[in-house]
């Protein structure tokens, strides 16, 4: 691995685009009051008050004038002259609101809902009410038809320009975030491919750092593990052949998790201004939890290599488990490895009073090479289905677990050669990721503990069947 960079943890890269988001939403906020004070000052907006101080200035001028008709009023502003009895003279009030302004007069009520009113007597024995807002107004008049007030303005621009920051901000995020799992996913795709010949090189992240060391440290491991095994033993080889073949299968499921983390950034990208900070975190949080669970399995691995490596033997027991217990957790394998894959699955469990003495490790290993074997060579649309049952052979009670794909099926060349080392049945694959000994293993496993494989094409349409028969005893 290359030279230690400076790392950063994810809380504190999400830590400082919350201070840019707040120091922004505050440089929106004083932009926005800038902007209105200096409209203000070079008079392309008329202070809210403004009719309220042309009156209080041009007062006396209404009262002594001989036609009010002939004072310039403020746009905005507008009266009617009344006889003391309340009859309607002339002005510029529309004919349903004259009463409704003559009734204020008379209760010397100065506001209502439609506005202010400023009462001024005339010499004539007239009354003269203007009727005015205290609202913000442009200078230019049209614009007061064309665009919303100032009032209801600012804060449309004010919002607008906040979500346009949410969003810029979260696609940066976003983009950050894929550049650095685009390395993992890298490295990931090189290791299952057993493309060993690169460096992992380093992250500046903390939590993908230790994800990328984790792995770093494996493939170092496997690099001395393949060199040596031309050395050993014909069955030091098979051993940790399979343990090279298995380990694909947690570094396919940590694959599959840093794509869902890609995802949700995606999906971050275009809603984030809908989302609280907290689900941001969370997400991401929940993302890198998940590679670290998975990234764990795969140092389990790496802690077998090592024992082989030493010229051990694994620490693996069989142990005395119930049928159902030990069908929960096929289920759950299946489910874990058809989320990486982002197939769909169905599964049929059964109620048995069976127990079965077995190795559990082992039997998990031969598992997952049936389900990846599955997986890889269904329909992508239709997944894989899986049926758990119970069976007597020659009074020896089997838990039977069936893996039915949507492929091709087995050609009669499959059915007699398929469970030989190094067979590959299509031509066409020859490269590093098909070893021919995913099947190989699996019978080895089943064998040695007393059950076997049985292979075999759905009757029921297309698609080849794998079944486990696990041998069991009853209570």
């Amino acid at each position: 691995m290359e030279g230690r960079v400076k790392e950063r943890t994810l809380t504190g890269m999400f830590l400082k685009y919350m201070v840019i988001f707040c120091v922004n939403t505050v440089l929106i906020v004083v932009g926005a009051y800038m902007v209105l004070v200096l409209l203000a000052a070079t008079g392309q907006v008329l202070p809210a008050n403004y009719s309220e101080q042309w009156l209080n200035d041009h007062t006396e001028d209404i009262r002594m004038a001989e036609d009010v008709g002939e004072i310039p009023f403020p746009a905005g502003c507008e009266y009617g002259v009344y006889t003391e009895e309340g009859k309607w003279l002339y002005g510029t009030l529309d004919q349903k609101s004259r009463s409704q302004v003559w009734k204020c007069y008379q209760k010397k009520d100065m506001s209502s809902q439609e506005g202010y009113y400023r009462f001024i007597l005339r010499s004539e024995q007239e009354v003269c009410i203007v009727k005015y807002h205290l609202r913000m107004r442009y200078t230019i008049e049209p614009l007061n038809h064309m665009l919303p007030n100032m009032e209801l303005l600012l804060p449309l621009v004010m919002l607008l320009a906040f979500v346009l920051q949410s969003v810029l901000l979260a696609r940066r995020f976003a983009r950050t975030m894929r550049v650095r799992l685009e390395q993992l996913n890298e490295v990931t795709r090189k290791i299952s491919e057993n493309d060993l010949e690169f460096e992992v090189g380093v992250s500046d992240v903390k939590e993908m750092n230790n994800v990328l060391c984790s792995l770093g440290h494996m493939k170092e491991a496997l690099q001395v593990s393949l060199k040596r095994q031309w050395d050993l033993e014909s069955e030091h080889k098979r051993k940790m052949q399979a343990l090279v073949h298995d380990i694909k299968t947690p570094l396919t499921i940590i694959k599959g998790n840093a794509e869902l983390a890609e995802e949700d950034l995606e999906a971050l990208r275009e809603e984030a201004y809908h989302l609280e900070h907290g689900q941001v975190l969370q997400s991401v949080g929940e993302s890198q939890r998940q590679i670290v669970e998975y990234t764990k399995e795969v140092e389990k691995y790496l802690d077998k290599m090592r024992l082989l490596l030493n010229d051990q033997e694994s620490a693996e027991q069989e142990i005395c488990i119930s049928s159902e217990k030990l069908q929960g957790q096929l289920k759950i394998l299946a489910e874990q490895m058809a989320s990486a894959k982002h197939m769909p699955l169905m599964v049929w469990c059964c109620k048995s009073d069976t127990v079965i003495q077995v190795n559990l490790e082992q039997l998990k290993r031969a598992w997952r090479n049936v389900l990846s074997n599955a997986l890889e060579y269904t329909d992508i649309e239709q997944g894989i289905d899986i049926k758990m049952t119970e069976s007597m052979k020659e009074g020896i009670p089997y838990l039977c677990a069936k893996v039915r794909d949507y492929g091709h099926g087995f050609t009669k060349e499959d059915l007699e050669f398929a469970t030989e080392e190094f067979y590959r049945g299509d031509k066409s694959r020859h490269d590093r990721n098909h070893q021919g000994l995913g099947l190989a293993i699996v019978k080895r496993f089943i064998e040695a503990q007393g059950g076997f494989l049985e292979l075999g094409n759905s009757k029921e349409g297309q698609g080849a069947e794998v079944t486990l028969w696990v041998r069991g005893e009853a209570k």
